[in-house]
């Protein structure tokens, strides 16, 4: 095995752009076509790069693998622990699915939105969601009249809607947001859309769910309650219901959705079935975890146990249901409402032991 470091180049417009990357994390030999698109003025974040595929699969097996070799926690440890890899003991990672279909992130709304504190000493993993239609005021940084969405937050911020004044364009605007509204700062973001997903889920052969009950989404989709094989369409109109449901059950489902590619990654051979929905994949993310930082989360992986992963979704009596004037829609909308006992239960969830 070889591990040299690659050069490859991308012709973007009239520009070709060098991209160097020092392969400490895999082998370089399956790094193909790496690419990375051309920064803008403001000095865009998004660092589209096809080695990123890595930033998915890292991510996502950390958030849903089981992992593959067992884990001794040492008994006795300090009241300050050294990470397990890297040297940052904790990172929170903005974690969004936007519902856009096309390959340029011009646009989209943060369909599904987590906030994922990953601790390098436990080690253990918190998956906290939140709910895409919270009432919020824009920060300062978003150039928006009124009160918004918090899914709206990365629709303004994307390239082709131009309203925030800061790194990262949407993924940076809902960041800021979240930090501005909730007082909970993220130290790197990943963003996916649906194309993503559906590759994704079709890659590895579909997940099992067991639904608890009847979805009835017709005629978008219906659900039968129990165990079946979903493929990557039908796990997209799954995560997406909303014409009967609040957007509590769509996070509901949302999470057995991730439980579900949770028990399937830990089937060893599926990994492998990935290879072939590489290309795919690779154009589907935006992340601004650099390489030196992803072989942590490798390096962390197999020291992961499935009870280390925990989903935290919000209690539906800590919001408000009701409806609300959103002046850039000009229309009323359906939203929750939020409180000190939300932000309460927000933070004791992100950091929970």
């Amino acid at each position: 095995m070889i591990w040299p470091p690659a050069l490859y180049e991308r012709h973007l417009g009239t520009q070709h752009i060098p991209v160097r990357v020092l392969c400490d994390a895999l082998p370089c030999n399956i790094l193909f076509n790496l690419t990375l698109p051309n920064p803008s003025e403001r000095g865009l974040q998004l660092k589209k790069r096809k080695l990123y595929l890595l930033t998915l699969v890292g991510i996502c097996l950390i958030l849903i693998s089981a992992g593959f070799q067992p884990y001794d926690a040492v008994s006795g440890q300090s009241e300050n622990p050294e990470p397990l890899c890297g040297d940052q003991a904790q990172w929170t990672v903005l974690a969004a699915a936007i519902d856009y279909r096309g390959t340029d992130y011009l646009y989209g709304l943060s369909d599904v939105i987590r906030l994922v504190r990953i601790d390098f000493t436990e080690p253990r993993v918190n998956v906290v969601a939140l709910p895409r239609n919270l009432l919020v005021d824009p920060p300062a940084t978003l150039n928006v009249q009124g009160k918004i969405l918090l899914n709206q937050s990365y629709l303004f911020g994307s390239p082709g809607m131009d309203h925030f004044q800061d790194d990262g364009y949407g993924a940076g605007a809902l960041a800021e947001t979240i930090r501005d509204q909730f007082g909970i700062d993220s130290s790197h973001y990943v963003v996916v859309d649906f194309n993503a997903l559906t590759v994704f889920i079709d890659a590895i052969g579909g997940i099992e769910i067991d639904l608890p009950e009847v979805v009835d989404d017709m005629p978008r989709g219906f659900f039968p309650a129990g165990k079946q094989t979903l493929n990557g369409e039908q796990t997209l109109r799954l995560a997406r219901v909303r014409l009967k449901y609040s957007d509590i059950q769509r996070i509901s489902n949302q999470t057995l959705i991730l439980k579900a590619v949770l028990e399937r990654l830990r089937q060893p051979f599926v990994t492998l079935k990935l290879v072939p929905a590489l290309p795919g994949l690779l154009e589907a993310v935006l992340t601004d975890i650099k390489a030196e930082e992803m072989s942590d989360l490798f390096c962390l992986l197999p020291k992961i146990q499935p009870e280390d992963v925990v989903f935290h979704d919000p209690p539906l009596e800590l919001l408000e249901y009701g409806a609300e004037y959103i002046p850039n829609m000009s229309q009323e909308m359906l939203i929750f409402r939020w409180g000190q006992d939300y932000l309460d239960w927000l933070h004791s969830a992100l950091n929970a032991e």
